[in-house]
């Protein structure tokens, strides 16, 4: 996978606006491997069957949560980055907003109804794991937009340069290839 850096000299090879965080519930449970095996990003604050239900009934009439909406309205084909905890990726956004399962992703809950976990539905050894705990688990219901990763993001000093606190911002980043 090419590796971008935030460190370079002349004309950058990919500029972002936008930054995309992936952590659905605060749990800090879900890693951008998830977004790697399903190429999507869960849309924050929309990550519940009521809102895809809500959505696909009549999207022209869907209220998102206030800090659903800056993803939301992103245009197909603007690069983001999307940001982990010390990681991050940049990718294209291929889709318009969908609403439904984002396959390959399982969510492990508990007896309390509370999110516990992040599991590809092709860990076995995972989701065994998960039903010997007692944990419930159903598939992730969300409204996302699928992307296409386009590298790692590396030599970050400091990741809040990066992505700032919230869920989602705009940040203007300039990145080059590494070993082009």
């Amino acid at each position: 996978m090419q590796e971008y850096t935030p460190k370079g000299e002349g004309e950058p090879d990919i500029t972002t606006v936008y930054f995309v965080r992936q952590n659905p519930w605060e749990t800090g449970r879900y890693t951008l491997d998830m977004v790697l095996a399903a190429n999507a990003i869960h849309i924050p604050f929309a990550h519940a069957k009521v809102y895809v239900d809500t959505y696909n009934k009549s999207p022209s009439a869907f209220a998102p949560p206030e800090k659903s909406r800056l993803v939301m309205s992103l245009p197909k084909d603007m690069h983001i980055v999307i940001a982990g905890k010390q990681q991050g990726l940049v990718a294209r956004i291929t889709s318009e907003v969908k609403a439904g399962i984002m396959e390959p992703i399982y969510v492990a809950t508990n007896q309390d109804q509370q999110v516990v976990d992040y599991i590809l539905k092709y860990d076995h050894a995972r989701i065994v794991s998960a039903l010997h705990n007692n944990l419930t688990l159903t598939p992730f219901y969300t409204l996302y937009r699928t992307v296409q990763i386009l590298g790692t993001i590396t030599d970050v000093d400091d990741w809040r340069t990066i992505a700032q606190m919230g869920s989602s911002g705009r940040r203007i980043l300039h990145f080059w290839k590494k070993n082009k």
